[in-house]
């Protein structure tokens, strides 16, 4: 069997996924208690462009072992590019239930829910959690920020943003949130210059669209 995982995985590796997939459809067959078969099948399947029957193989090796989370997560990724919102905070929460102090699961719970204005005050609880688990974690206290921010509570999520923006200044996600919220409580040149700043640190990442709007209006 550790042979044909080590054909299997250079199969991947050279892109060919076809083969790939045989041999581990034949592993799996032969040993369906092991999550990094599930993962790797899911890998080839996507390199075949068989989303819809990689899909299927996350979720079929996630219910039958649910504390391979690593299978949960890919599961969220996927629905995340593309855009199935609802889809990805119902991964995110199943995963909760299975390990409730998960400080990445909470963190992209709360993040969803910001983003989409939907359960806020799930969202604020589930970023207080990622916070207590995980002190000084950026990321974490930058959902929280968000969360805050999209609550309206503008006064609160400037004070832990004007803290954020001193420990992380190279964070297009920080600037761009700081900028934000600058705006919104009366610092228009600010705003500007920290919009600004997100695009020159990441002229590309994701929100940068976004940015190049806004600094029209502002």
């Amino acid at each position: 069997a550790e042979g044909l995982l080590v054909q299997a995985t250079m199969h991947l590796k050279q892109g060919h996924y076809s083969k790939a997939s045989t041999a581990l459809k034949e592993l799996l067959a032969a040993n369906p208690d092991d999550a990094r078969l599930y993962a790797l099948l899911y890998d080839a399947q996507i390199g075949l462009g068989k989303e819809d029957e990689a899909v299927l193989t996350l979720r079929t090796g996630w219910l039958r072992l649910p504390q391979a989370l690593v299978l949960g997560f890919q599961l969220a990724a996927i629905q995340e590019k593309n855009k199935n919102w609802a889809e990805a905070v119902s991964t995110y929460r199943e995963i909760l239930k299975i390990r409730p102090d998960h400080v990445r699961a909470l963190n992209q719970l709360a993040w969803l829910l910001a983003e989409q204005k939907t359960d806020l005050d799930d969202a604020l609880d589930a970023a207080n959690q990622a916070c207590k688990l995980d002190l000084g974690n950026i990321p974490s206290l930058d959902t929280r920020a968000w969360v805050l921010f999209q609550k309206e509570n503008y006064p609160e999520a400037r004070k832990e943003l004007g803290q954020l923006i001193k420990a992380a200044p190279d964070q297009p996600y920080i600037q761009y949130h700081w900028g934000l919220v600058l705006w919104k409580t009366g610092d228009a040149a600010g705003a500007k210059a920290a919009l600004q700043k997100a695009l020159e640190i990441d002229p590309k990442f994701g929100e940068a669209e976004k940015i190049r709007q806004l600094l029209k209006q502002i």
